[in-house]
């Protein structure tokens, strides 16, 4: 079977043959997302009691994550459909918001970004420093998708897109063509929805490479938010509420096939404690990698598996930076204020929409 890859383009589009619906070169968008570093780190391995491991350096995507990958392949392939596409709406706090606010502006799109009302303010800096329109909602998921239905706005939010499962693939692909096989990879989990394309594109590697490998996938989540790692993971911790909990979902519709990838490849769920976190990824700063707090936690993930007997040479992914004040904040004060609106109704929104779209 001839490889279905094209050396021309960087990152996620090297892979445009492979994913579904086609996106025309002229639609592709792209920030220079993807085509990021797999980097053997010795010494953090033996630390973690691990003959090998590599780190798969998400955080130095455009945005900061990993969502830069799946939000520039649904913004292209929206772009391509709708090409008087006009708006776009998510419901997040975290990296996919931020994502959906780069690409959006790429695309030349407006996007009404929906957030909870305990975001750091420095969040909604960064949204709105990307041209973001924010909202803060106490029902912020329940309201996006209420204007989405009603106004046939496209919503990005991964958990609920199909379209989000396609960019994130370019990860195991990436990883199928560059890294030499290993057991497993281990990823923090929030919806689920990049484990499932990494999942996807390993199960179909040879489409990239003469020599197709597959590791065990593993899933990592926070107390309080462990929908898919809880299952696997025979060690009980509290349930209540924590801050890695915080930046996964606690609900899923990608929480079975998650599942599925995980048993089809023998590997499992791990469900990790703030602290444990904590002290990962001050391992990880120590080695020069600033990483975010989920980061972390599957670095601890693969030092359980590790010392279970589990793994000796492990994947981690790193989904995300390590997160940073703005210095200018105060500087950016009356451009928040245009552009942040607190609403707690659909009418709201659509008033402030109908405000802003004249």
């Amino acid at each position: 079977m001839p490889l279905a890859v094209d050396n021309t383009p960087h990152g996620i589009w090297r892979y445009a043959a492979l994913y579904s619906p086609h996106v025309p070169a002229a639609a592709r968008l792209t920030l220079g997302e993807g085509g990021t570093p797999a980097v053997e780190v010795p010494g953090l391995a033996a630390a973690y009691g691990l003959a090998r491991l590599v780190l798969k350096r998400e955080d130095v995507n455009p945005t900061g994550s990993h969502k830069a990958r799946g939000v520039a392949f649904q913004v292209s392939a929206l772009r391509a459909a709708r090409p008087d596409l006009a708006w776009l709406t998510i419901s997040s706090s975290g990296n996919a918001a931020l994502a959906a606010a780069a690409y959006a502006r790429g695309a030349g799109v407006s996007l009404a970004a929906f957030v909870a009302p305990a975001t750091p303010m420095a969040t909604v800096a960064r949204l709105v420093a990307l041209g973001a329109w924010v909202f803060v909602a106490p029902n912020a998921l329940s309201v996006a998708q209420a204007l989405a239905e009603r106004r046939g706005i496209p919503n990005l939010r991964p958990s609920t897109d199909p379209l989000a499962v396609e960019g994130f693939q370019s990860i195991g692909w990436e990883l199928a063509e560059t890294v030499a096989p290993v057991d497993a990879l281990f990823t923090f989990v929030s919806s689920g929805t990049s484990l499932v394309g990494i999942a996807r594109a390993f199960a179909c590697a040879e489409r990239v490479t003469p020599r197709p490998w597959r590791p065990a996938l593993h899933a990592v989540q926070g107390t309080g938010a462990q929908s898919i790692a809880g299952e696997f993971d025979a060690r009980r911790l509290p349930e209540a509420r924590s801050r890695l909990g915080d930046r996964g979902a606690r609900k899923t519709r990608r929480v079975g096939e998650a599942k599925r990838w995980i048993r089809a490849t023998g590997g499992s769920g791990w469900v990790i404690a703030d602290a444990e976190a904590d002290a990962a990824a001050a391992q990880l700063a120590a080695y020069g990698v600033a990483s975010s707090l989920e980061s972390g936690a599957a670095l601890a993930a693969a030092g359980r598996a590790a010392a279970a007997g589990r793994v000796e040479s492990a994947i981690v992914v790193i989904t995300g930076a390590a997160e940073q004040e703005d210095d200018d904040f105060e500087t950016m004060d009356g451009q928040v204020t245009e552009r942040l609106a607190r609403v707690d109704s659909l009418e709201a929104v659509e008033a402030a929409i109908d405000r802003l779209a004249g």
